[in-house]
């Protein structure tokens, strides 16, 4: 296709036709020819593409047939590639679900582990701090048989909530509305990029923030610990850059 491409380009500077003359023809723009002889032809869907090249055969005295033919070889080769790369994001989806339920498992058995281990330890060491002689309690009246238990429920208490606090993880979830480009970075660590398709959706969770960059503001749907954060920009807007924390939207900066 390049080989085809360099020799469209060097007939139409052969006749003297200038990319201005076929704009002014066709009504295309110059930046889409330009581009169309560097061929760069992922800028614009396939039936796009095909038109113009059709328009420039024509102005350049080609045949036209030629030039459909060596489209629809380009159209099967994109469309053949798109698939084998739906189908590589869908299994890559698939690997990382069922990577964070285990994950996920295991984080939860490790907490239970050390939740017992904590509650355990406590006990041990409230039993070996207040062990009365069993005559003396038997000696002991009503009312200061309670204020020691009062005393030993206190103690356990303030112990509990120190031992068990732990960091915990907010989650972000993402809803394609249509075909969009995404990438995510997680606690400046990991990065995950996807071309999703309406319908597929993705969970991340991070400690600190999760950044991301869109392609298209209307293409994605976000969802922070389950709150509907909504669509974040018009229609017409091309990227945005976002930096999610456990409190919401730190910030929101657009790009073109």
């Amino acid at each position: 296709m390049e080989s085809f491409i360099t020799e469209i380009k060097r007939l139409r500077e052969e006749k003297g036709i200038t990319l201005e003359d076929i704009s002014k023809k066709t009504r295309i723009s110059i930046n889409y020819l330009e581009r169309i002889e560097k061929g760069d032809l992922e800028f614009l869907p396939y039936q796009y593409v095909k038109g113009f090249f059709k328009a420039y055969a024509k102005c350049i005295g080609i045949s036209v047939q030629e030039v459909e033919e060596k489209v629809e070889e380009l159209g099967k080769a994109k469309k053949k590639a798109e698939e084998e790369e739906k189908e590589q994001k869908e299994e890559e989806i698939k690997l990382y679900s069922e990577k964070s339920a285990k994950l996920k498992e295991v984080k939860k058995k490790i907490y239970i582990s050390a939740v017992l281990v904590i509650l355990i330890g406590i006990i041990i060491y409230v039993g070996s701090a207040v062990k009365p002689d069993k005559r003396e309690i038997r000696a002991l009246d009503e009312e200061t048989f309670k204020s020691i238990k009062i005393a030993e429920d206190k103690s356990i208490s303030e112990k509990i909530p120190k031992a068990l606090e732990q960091r915990k993880p907010f989650q972000l979830e993402v809803l394609a509305n249509e075909e969009t480009w995404v990438r995510f970075i997680i606690d400046k660590n990991e990065t995950k990029e996807y071309i999703l398709t309406t319908g597929n959706r993705l969970k991340f969770e991070a400690y600190d923030m999760i950044e991301m960059r869109i392609g298209k503001t209307r293409g994605l749907s976000l969802f922070l610990n389950g709150k509907d954060l909504g669509i974040l920009g018009p229609a017409n807007t091309l990227v945005w850059e976002l930096i999610h924390t456990s409190e919401g939207i730190k910030s929101k900066e657009l790009r073109r």
